[in-house]
C-alpha cells in the first residue's frame, strides 16, 4: 500500500568530461500538457508537446525521449526510422496510467507505433490502445516493448508478420484486442527472433501467441513466465516451424484489480506476484521477485506502486545536453521518500 511521500532533491553533481567524446547521447523531454513543439526539448522546463518531433530530433545512438505525465492526454502515433541509419532512440513512458498513445477506436487504420524497415525501436511505460494495431514490426525492424499496457486495438496487439524482424517483449500486459494478443510470423526470411517474458496476454478475441512459419523458414520464439488466459480462438496457435522453447507458462486469471474500467494493476491475491523470471535481471524495484505483467520488472521503476525503501528517483536532468571534450556537466535528480 501506498504510504505517505516525501519529496528529496539530491544534490547537484558536476562532473568533469575527459577524454575523446565526439557525440554524447541527449535526453529529449515531451510534455503534452505544457510543452510545445517550437521548443528546444532539451529540459523538461523547454519540453516539446509530440512525442514524434522528440523522436525526428534524436540523432545519436543512445538518446532517450522522456514522456512527461501527461492524464487525460492522448499522445500519438510514433513511427521509429532508419535515419540517419543506425538511429537507436529509446521513448520511456512515466507509466501506463498517465502516458498513453490513444487512437481513434474502433476501425482506426493507423497504428499506434510503427517500427520501420530496418529500423530499431524502443518504448517503455506506456498503454498502447485504440488503433488498428498496438505495435507494428517491418521488415528487418528491432524492437523492445517493456513495461507497456496494450489493450482495445481493432487488430493485433503486437503485430510483426513479415520478414526479418526481432522483437523483445518483457512485463507487459496484453489484453482485449479485436485480433491476436501477439502476432508473429517468418514467411520469406532471412530467420526472425522473438524473446517473451514475464507477460499477461489474456481476454484477445483470437488468439494470446498466434506463429506462423512458411515457405521453408522458421523462427526462434522463447516464451517463458507468462500467463495465457481466456483468449477467445485460444491460447496459444503455434505453428510446426516455430522453434519454440516455452516454460512456466501458465493458463489462470491474473486477477486483476478492476478489467472493466482498465485497471490492470493486480490484486494482492494474484498469481502474477512473484511469480515471474527469477533473477537479479528481473528483480522488482523494491528487490523481491518479478511480478508478471505491466507493473513488474526493473522497467516499472519510475512507476513502481509499493516500494519497499527509498529514495526512488522520479526525475533526472542532466545540463546541457552536450558539451566538448574537457567540458562539465550537471546532474541533478528528484526523489521521493515513500514510507508505509
Amino acid at each position: 500500500m501506498k504510504g505517505k511521500r516525501s519529496v528529496w532533491a539530491v544534490s547537484v553533481l558536476t562532473v568533469l568530461l575527459v577524454g575523446v567524446a565526439p557525440a554524447w547521447a541527449a535526453t529529449w523531454y515531451v510534455d503534452g500538457i505544457n510543452g510545445a513543439d517550437p521548443n528546444d526539448g532539451l529540459t523538461p522546463a523547454t519540453a516539446v508537446q509530440t512525442i514524434q518531433v522528440a523522436i525526428d530530433r534524436a540523432a545519436v545512438e543512445g538518446d532517450t525521449v522522456q514522456v512527461m505525465a501527461a492524464p487525460g492526454h492522448a499522445y500519438g502515433p510514433i513511427t521509429f526510422t532508419n535515419s540517419p541509419a543506425g538511429k537507436q532512440v529509446k521513448v520511456i513512458g512515466a507509466g501506463p496510467d498517465v502516458t498513453r498513445l490513444t487512437g481513434s477506436g474502433t476501425g482506426s487504420t493507423v497504428d499506434g507505433v510503427t517500427v520501420e524497415t530496418n529500423a530499431w525501436g524502443y518504448v517503455s511505460g506506456f498503454t498502447i490502445e485504440a488503433w488498428e494495431n498496438g505495435v507494428v514490426l517491418r521488415d528487418g525492424a528491432t524492437m523492445t516493448v517493456t513495461n507497456c499496457v496494450v489493450a482495445n486495438n481493432t487488430v493485433d496487439g503486437i503485430h510483426a508478420w513479415v520478414v526479418g524482424w526481432n522483437l523483445n517483449m518483457t512485463n507487459n500486459t496484453v489484453v482485449a484486442n479485436g485480433g491476436d494478443g501477439v502476432a508473429l510470423a517468418e514467411i520469406a526470411g532471412p530467420n526472425a527472433t522473438a524473446g517473451l517474458a514475464n507477460n499477461i496476454i489474456v481476454s484477445n478475441l483470437k488468439y494470446g501467441l498466434h506463429t506462423d512459419a512458411s515457405n521453408g523458414y522458421s523462427f526462434g520464439l522463447s516464451d517463458v513466465y507468462s500467463i495465457y488466459w481466456n483468449n477467445v480462438a485460444g491460447n496459444t496457435s503455434i505453428s510446426g516451424d516455430t522453434a519454440r522453447t516455452s516454460f512456466n507458462v501458465v493458463s489462470v486469471s491474473p486477477s486483476f484489480v478492476d478489467t472493466d474500467v482498465g485497471n490492470y494493476h493486480l490484486l494482492a491475491s494474484s498469481p502474477a506476484i512473484d511469480a515471474g523470471r527469477p533473477g537479479a535481471a528481473d528483480m522488482d524495484p523494491d528487490g523481491t521477485r518479478n511480478n508478471m505483467g505491466v507493473w513488474g520488472g526493473p522497467g516499472a521503476a519510475l512507476f513502481w506502486d509499493d516500494p519497499a525503501g527509498g529514495p526512488v528517483i522520479t526525475t533526472l536532468v542532466v545540463t546541457p545536453s552536450s558539451v566538448p571534450q574537457g567540458g562539465t556537466i550537471s546532474i541533478e535528480a528528484t526523489a521521493e521518500i515513500r514510507s508505509p
